[in-house]
């Protein structure tokens, strides 16, 4: 509590008894998923150390938010770090994509003046963060709440419920549209392409 170190805990399915722990490799881990045909997990770690007490943050300016990919034993095996302009950009929630990379959705933690990319695609242990048109840079006020990735459309989406908007990328994170519905935030894969709650 004092550090925001990171800590996945270890479960028993059967018993639902906690037996262990291993570190995340960062501060604040937001989102994990287990890498397909793996057993490796992808951790998304958002950066932001909080105090214990009131959960104010406390190093926006030093952040160092990163996906880590771990071994079944907690081993660190890469570490994928936001380059220094976008250390300020939250990495928090992850999709799968099915051949082995991940999409995470970001929330900019800098500058409100700002528009950063809200989306990356994670490959081989390295970040790629996808531009959108600059008329589309605003729209989701600098703020990512869920993320999804359809197989049917090959499609990434992002949601924004602070600007009432749903983005959406080809599976290279090329954008393709922005959709306005009103608080959007929760979103996942249909048959046809996403099913969202608002």
């Amino acid at each position: 509590a004092e550090t925001s170190e990171g800590r996945l805990g270890i479960w028993d399915t059967a018993s639902w008894q906690r037996i262990g722990e291993c570190a995340t490799h960062g501060v604040g881990p937001h989102d994990v998923k287990r890498l397909p045909l793996s057993e490796d997990l992808l951790v998304a770690n958002g950066g932001i150390q909080t105090d214990p007490t009131d959960r104010t943050k406390l190093n926006i300016a030093t952040m160092r938010p990163n996906l880590a990919r771990l071994g079944p034993d907690g081993a660190l095996i890469s570490l994928a770090e936001a380059p220094e302009d976008l250390a300020q950009n939250s990495l928090r929630h992850l999709a799968l994509l099915p051949d082995g990379r991940a999409a995470v959705a970001t929330q900019w933690e800098g500058d409100p003046a700002e528009a950063p990319p809200l989306l990356a695609l994670w490959e081989d242990g390295r970040l790629t963060f996808c531009p959108v048109p600059e008329a589309e840079m605003l729209v989701m006020q600098n703020y990512a709440g869920s993320i999804a990735y359809c197989p049917a459309r090959a499609e990434i989406a992002i949601t924004s419920p602070k600007g009432g908007a749903v983005q959406v990328f080809d599976a290279a994170g090329r954008f393709r549209a922005t959709y306005r519905r009103a608080d959007a935030c929760g979103i996942a894969p249909a048959p046809a392409g996403f099913t969202m709650t608002g």
